[in-house]
This record gives C-alpha cells, structure tokens and sequence, in this order.
C-alpha cells in the first residue's frame, strides 16, 4: 500500500511540474529573441543533466548504456515539444502529445512487458477515458478559423492564432515549407519587439499585438506534438529495460543525464555541420535572454523526471507512465485561464477534464 501511494504522489509531482515546464516557453523574454527549439532544447538538457548528479547524494554510482537510449528518445522530442508550443499553444500541446504518449506507454506496459493489473477490463477502460479526456481538451483547445474580414489573417492556408501563442521560436524553414511563407525568422518590427523585456518572464503580450505576430502553422504545431507523444512515449522503456540490472530504479537517472548530454552534443555535431554546409549561421545559446526562463523550464523538467521515474518504479510503465500524462490538466488551467488559448469554450474543455480525472481514479483502484 505504501508502494502504491508513493507511486500515486510521485504521478501528482510530475504532473505539476509536467505541466508548467512549457510555460517559460511563451514569455515574452522567449518570444524577443526568437531563438531555435534546438537552442532551448539544449537548456533543457543541461538541466536534466546537471540535476541528474544529485542522485549520488544518497544513491552509489551506477551506469548503463541504456540512457543513451533515453536520450535518443527524449532529445528530439523536446525539441518537438517546443515546436509545438510555439505553433499549436501549450494546451493543445499538451493534451496531443499526452493522448499518444497514454497509448505508446500502455503497449508498451501491458502488451511488451506483460504487466500485472487488478482488473484488466477496467484498468483498459481507466486508460480509454485518460486518452479520450485529453483527446476531447486537446480538440476544443483547437483555435477555430478566422473570418475573411480578420485582418490578422493574411495567408487562407493558416488557421487562426489562438489569443495566447506569442512565443517567437525561429523554425527555420520549417513553416516556410509548409505555408509557402517567407515571413518567419524575420526580425520583430519595433513596436512589437520593444526595447527590453521590462514585463519581466510571464509577462504576457498585450491581446491586439498578438495577432500581428509572425504567422504559425498548426499543421506544423499538431505534427510536432504528435511526434513529441510517439516518440517521447518509450523515453523511460530503458528504465524498465534496465530494471534487471544493478543499475534499476533510481539509479538510472544519472545514465538517463549522460545520456542526454551525448545525445544533445552528437546532435550539435550534425545541426552544426548541416547549418555550415548550407552557409547558414549557427544560431546562438542567447545565453542572457534564456538563462532564466531556459532554467525554469529544465529544472521543471528535471523534477517531474525523477518524479515519473518513481511513478514507473512503484506503479509500472504502463500505469505510472500514463497517469503522468494527466499533466494536461496542469498545462490545460495555464493555457486556459493565463494564455486564454481556448476559444471553443472552458466547459467543453472541462469535461474533458473531468473524463480525464474519471480514468486516473480507475487507474488508481484498479490497476
């Protein structure tokens, strides 16, 4: 019982911390500089790198090439997760990559690894409602289309910004190639930009600037969140991989850190490399515009990491894993009430909520 109830205190802890990493993403501090997902990314690992060592407080050193793996899930999904915070918002984010991260995680859990439940129709049933709930907030987060007449419409193929997505992350291309665009990576004009970051980290754009920012794709932002739950889906599979060795458990978020840090500076290696062969230049770590919010957010991270960790060990992948993803209901109030991302209404999105919580109930008696 003890087990379980860490388990189950573990899942609230990630899910705070789950849910709120994403905010420093759309400060007004992020959105100036107009930095690369990559570049924050980067801050991102440093922190769960850094962070990682504080285990050998209380834990002897251990080691597995098995973080590697972690890491090879883990980087390019948080680069994604950025992608998708700046294209769709961070609700609809959220809730898209937490659906498909309930799904990987469950295959993973019950179907791989065969792990024991109370009841196996009703655990099904809890994680069928965990998915639908964040599903049903992810669809009503969805902006809806603007009007012919809204002047901050100036490309038909682009939908509607939502009130909150003021993030200014550079893409690269990425939007041009979909939106046929060549307006994104363009500096800020002046009155947009200001001249400093005197609203401080959650200082939020004023309502009627957000609409002339530079144009998005939620194309973009939906196919980068649904890679972030796909892909980021098995980033604790080598946890339980690991388990059989002496490098289980808690242990295994010190090689999940070093990790990390060898993905993130092999993929430095090629981003480097491809930006010189096009002649492109390298973007910059911006180190004193994002040492803050960049902070913020892998520190956030870091904490809900070891949290889930602890949920996977006491509750297994399958459970401890997806009931993580109940974090939507964190980043959800942040996107509903500070960024007002959802136009299509609060009590659809409510009841979607309340879907959600039914099936971490269910988790929690039955599974």
């Amino acid at each position: 019982v003890m087990t379980a109830t860490a388990g189950w205190l573990a899942v609230v802890g990630a899910c705070l911390c789950f849910g709120s990493f994403g905010v420093p993403i759309k400060s007004d501090r992020v959105r100036e500089a107009n930095v690369h997902p990559f570049v924050f990314q980067t801050y991102k690992s440093f922190w769960v790198f850094t962070t990682a060592w504080l285990v050998l407080l209380w834990r002897p050193f251990h080691y597995t090439p098995w973080g590697i793996v972690s890491g090879i899930f883990w980087v390019p999904a948080g680069a994604a997760y950025v992608v998708g915070v700046e294209h769709a918002g961070l609700g609809i984010n959220q809730a898209l990559s937490s659906s498909m991260i309930v799904v990987v995680s469950t295959i993973w859990g019950l179907l791989v690894f065969d792990e024991r439940v109370k009841s196996i129709p009703l655990s099904i049933l809890g994680m069928v409602l965990l998915a639908a709930g964040n599903s049903t907030m992810a669809y009503f987060s969805v902006p809806t289309r603007p009007s012919s007449a809204d002047p901050g419409s100036q490309n038909p193929g682009l939908e509607k910004r939502s009130a909150g997505a003021v993030s200014g992350l550079h893409q690269d291309g990425l939007t041009d190639l979909i939106n046929g665009s060549d307006e994104v990576g363009a500096p800020r004009p002046p009155e947009l930009a200001g001249e400093d970051d005197s609203g401080g980290l959650l200082a939020r754009s004023d309502p009627a600037d957000r609409g002339r920012d530079k144009p998005r794709s939620m194309t973009l932002g939906l196919a980068a969140s649904a890679f972030n739950g796909i892909w980021g889906g098995s980033v604790l599979v080598p946890l339980t991989l690991s388990g059989s060795s002496s490098v289980g458990g808690i242990d295994f978020v010190l090689s999940f850190g070093v990790g990390v840090a060898i993905v993130t500076c092999f993929l430095w290696v090629l981003f480097a490399g491809y930006k010189t062969f096009r002649h492109e230049p390298v973007p910059g770590l911006k180190f004193q515009e994002l040492w803050l919010p960049g902070s913020i957010a892998g520190i956030l991270w870091s904490i809900g990491n070891f949290c889930s960790m602890y949920a996977v060990i006491f509750l297994g992948q399958a459970v401890g894993y997806s009931s993580c993803q109940a974090a939507i209901l964190v980043s959800g109030l942040w996107g509903l009430f500070y960024f007002q991302e959802s136009p299509r209404g609060p009590v659809y999105w409510a009841l979607g909520a309340f879907t959600c919580t039914g099936g971490i109930v269910l988790l929690s008696q039955f599974a």
